[in-house]
């Protein structure tokens, strides 16, 4: 129910947003209205933005296994280990809700570059998390291998530039180069979320950026705060700008 999803994670906002759908569209118009809390259809995604800062996690704690509590405790930045811990408990409780499971009862197997799944999925579910900040994504599907990322922090445009011209395809660089000073580091967070979104669908690293599509086609149009769609020859996604972050998603088109 979301009643006691949102008495839990009372920041929450969540949407039921298409992957293929018109552009221009404000994200509003995509919020989840219906009380219960089903695993999404072939053809639409769910997505959960959280404000980190007014989440209380404390009563919550208990739910975390172990090995996360382990792997939390030995972070060395206070700030880090708190926002790593919010966003494991969310997960876990958002999870729960559509497993209709305890939530300390659900148990995540990592792939090679550390993407996260359910090791006995008692329903048809994928997921993908991404933090930035005081900012939470978390993208929720049913049939479809999917990454989602989120960028709040601009990098000066001379380094967005250097990273550009190392990692990035040659027309997305003429872009970059060819932009406003003011805009060059808008448009290099954008570039980098659409990437490392599609490489968190494929579960590989970032080390593997050179296989990302590229997105010159995407980010030659103006920069606005409405969803984005896009369709590349292997991957569906939308993507989303906003005064506080850009957000990017990406799922392997099986269809």
């Amino acid at each position: 129910m979301l009643k006691k999803l949102k008495r839990k994670i009372s920041s929450v906002k969540i949407y039921k947003i298409p992957w293929i759908g018109k552009n221009d569209i404000n994200i509003e118009e995509y919020r989840y209205q219906t009380i219960d809390l089903t695993i999404p259809k072939k053809a639409n995604a769910h997505l959960f933005l959280i404000d980190l800062l007014a989440f209380d996690h404390i009563p919550f704690l208990g739910i975390l296994s172990s090995n996360e509590k382990d792997k939390l405790e030995r972070l060395i930045s206070p700030v880090e280990q708190e926002t790593r811990t919010k966003s494991r408990i969310a997960l876990r409780l958002i999870l729960a809700e559509y497993l209709n499971t305890s939530p300390s009862e659900i148990v995540f197997l990592y792939g090679e570059n550390g993407k996260p799944i359910l090791k006995i999925p008692l329903k048809k579910i994928s997921f993908n998390i991404s933090h930035s900040a005081n900012n939470l994504a978390i993208l929720i599907d049913s049939h479809k291998s999917i990454g989602i990322d989120i960028e709040s922090e601009l990098r000066p445009s001379k380094v967005g530039i250097q990273l550009a011209k190392r990692f990035f395809h040659e027309k997305e660089v003429s872009i970059l180069q060819n932009a406003k000073s003011e805009e060059q580091s808008i448009l290099f967070s954008w570039i980098w979320s659409l990437k490392e979104a599609v490489l968190k669908s494929t579960g590989r690293g970032m080390f593997s950026i050179d296989t990302a599509p590229n997105f010159s086609f995407l980010i030659q149009q103006k920069i606005h705060f409405n969803l984005q769609f896009y369709k590349t020859k292997e991957y569906v996604g939308f993507t989303l700008r906003t005064e506080e972050f850009w957000l990017s998603t990406a799922a392997m088109d099986q269809d």
